[in-house]
């Protein structure tokens, strides 16, 4: 749906009738993986998009607010220079941290569960065109009595 060209009308018309195919197939998909053991759709992986976002966005905006640049100095006397925060800041943050990981980890999977389906199907879709080309014109080669490229 992307690679449409949109340059005028008539492209417009063209690319969506070459793409209808791919259309019925994301929608047949789409169908199966609401109705499968395990309902991962498009829908739910957009909220949980949002989920991660949210989650990374509060992580940065405790940073923001709790961090700071201090000096310290240890029990031997040596200057620590770094950033520094409330020691129960640090823990939330370390565990919003680990639960954005596995958000975005499960929305990974997510994505490939129902996407890799529609790639394959598309690719075996774009193999057997080429190769009914390929031998429409071997065909045409045999027939002109000309060397079928063996």
């Amino acid at each position: 749906m992307l690679n449409i060209d949109r340059t005028s009308p008539q492209q417009k018309i063209i690319g969506m009738l070459k793409a209808i195919p791919e259309i019925v197939d994301e929608m047949e998909h789409i169908e199966m993986l609401s109705k499968s053991s395990i309902e991962i759709t498009p829908t739910k992986l957009n909220a949980l998009r949002d989920v991660s976002t949210i989650i990374a966005l509060a992580v940065c905006i405790l940073m923001l607010i709790f961090y700071e640049y201090n000096i310290e100095f240890n029990d031997e006397g040596d200057a620590l220079l770094g950033p520094t925060a409330p020691s129960i800041i640090k823990e939330v943050i370390k565990i919003l941290g680990y639960v954005q990981f596995c958000t975005a980890i499960t929305l990974l999977m997510g994505e490939m569960y129902t996407r890799a389906h529609l790639i394959v199907r598309t690719g075996w879709r774009k193999y057997v065109e080429e190769n009914t080309i390929i031998y429409a014109n071997l065909i045409k080669t045999n027939k002109d009595g000309g060397d079928a490229g063996y």
